[in-house]
C-alpha cells in the first residue's frame, strides 16, 4: 500500500510540475514544444498497451500464431510510420483538436457531432479503464471495487487537469516502463515455471516448449493474404485517427524546434 500510494503522488507530482509550466492554454492543451520524439513514443504505446494488450492479445497469439502480428502489431507500427510522414502537413494546420481539423474540411456542421461522438466514445473508454485497473487493486490490495475505482479516476483526474497534456504524455512514459518491465518478467516467469514443472505440468526444456508448435504456427502470412489486407485496411485508420489531438500539436512544437 505504501508503494502504490508512492506511485500515485508521483504522478500527481508530474502533474503539479507541468502545472508551474503552462502559463498559456495553447500549451496546456498541445504538450508544449518540449516534448521529444521519444516520450511521444512512449506516450503513445502506453496509450495503446492496455490490460487487454497484455491478457486477451497475448492469448490471441498463443493460439494463432505469427499470423497474429496483423491484427495488433502491424497496424500499430503501420500507423506510427504513417503519422510521422504526415507531421510535416498537419503540423503547420490552425487546430488543436480533431473536430477543429475537420471543421476547417467539411465545414462547421460537422464540428459538433464529431465532438460528441468523440465524447461519448472517450467516455466509455475511461470507463473500461478505470474499471480494469481498478480490478487490478481489488486483487493485488483487496480494496473496495468502489474505493478502487476512486482512487484511479481521482488520481488520473488530478494530473491531467494539473498539467494538461504535458503530465499525460510523460505519466506515460512512467507507466509504460513498469507495464513493460513487469510483461517482460512475467514472461520470463512463466516460461520458467512450465520449464520447471510447474502448474501441474511435466517439466520440459525451453527448446521444447517453443519447438512443440506446428510449422504454420510461424508463418506471419499463416491467416492468409486476404485476411491480412482486411485487417490491415481496416485497423490502420482506426489507429491514425484514434491519436489524440494533443500529441500532433506535441509533434509540431517538436518539429518546430527542429527546424
Amino acid at each position: 500500500m505504501a508503494l502504490l500510494a508512492v506511485y500515485i503522488a508521483g504522478l500527481v507530482a508530474i502533474g503539479w510540475y507541468f502545472n508551474k509550466k503552462t502559463e498559456i492554454r495553447y500549451r496546456f492543451l498541445a504538450c508544449g514544444t518540449k516534448n521529444r520524439a521519444l516520450s511521444l513514443g512512449f506516450s503513445a504505446a502506453a496509450s495503446w498497451l492496455t490490460a487487454g494488450g497484455i491478457l486477451a492479445v497475448i492469448g490471441y497469439y498463443m493460439l494463432q500464431g505469427m499470423g497474429s502480428v496483423w491484427a495488433f502489431v502491424a497496424p500499430n507500427i503501420l500507423a506510427l510510420l504513417i503519422i510521422a510522414l504526415l507531421v510535416g502537413k498537419i503540423k503547420n494546420l490552425p487546430a488543436i483538436t480533431q473536430p477543429e481539423l475537420l471543421e476547417q474540411r467539411y465545414g462547421s456542421a460537422v464540428r459538433w457531432p464529431i465532438a460528441l461522438i468523440i465524447t461519448v466514445v472517450m467516455i466509455l473508454f475511461a470507463v473500461a479503464d478505470v474499471t480494469g485497473l481498478s480490478l487490478v487493486l481489488q486483487v493485488f490490495y483487496g480494496l473496495d471495487p468502489l474505493y478502487a475505482a476512486a482512487i484511479v479516476a481521482i488520481a488520473v483526474s488530478l494530473y491531467v487537469t494539473l498539467g494538461g497534456l504535458s503530465a499525460v504524455v510523460w505519466t506515460d512514459v512512467v507507466q509504460f516502463a513498469f507495464l513493460s518491465i513487469f510483461t517482460i518478467a512475467m514472461a520470463f516467469a512463466a516460461v520458467g515455471t512450465v520449464a520447471d514443472g510447474g502448474f501441474g505440468t511435466p517439466a520440459i526444456s525451453s527448446s521444447e516448449l517453443f519447438g512443440n508448435v506446428p510449422d504454420v504456427w510461424w508463418n506471419p502470412f499463416s491467416i492468409g493474404i486476404p485476411m491480412v489486407l482486411i485487417f490491415v485496411l481496416a485497423i490502420v485508420p482506426g489507429w491514425i485517427t484514434e491519436q489524440d489531438p494533443g500529441r500532433r500539436s506535441g509533434l509540431h512544437g517538436m518539429q518546430n524546434q527542429q527546424g
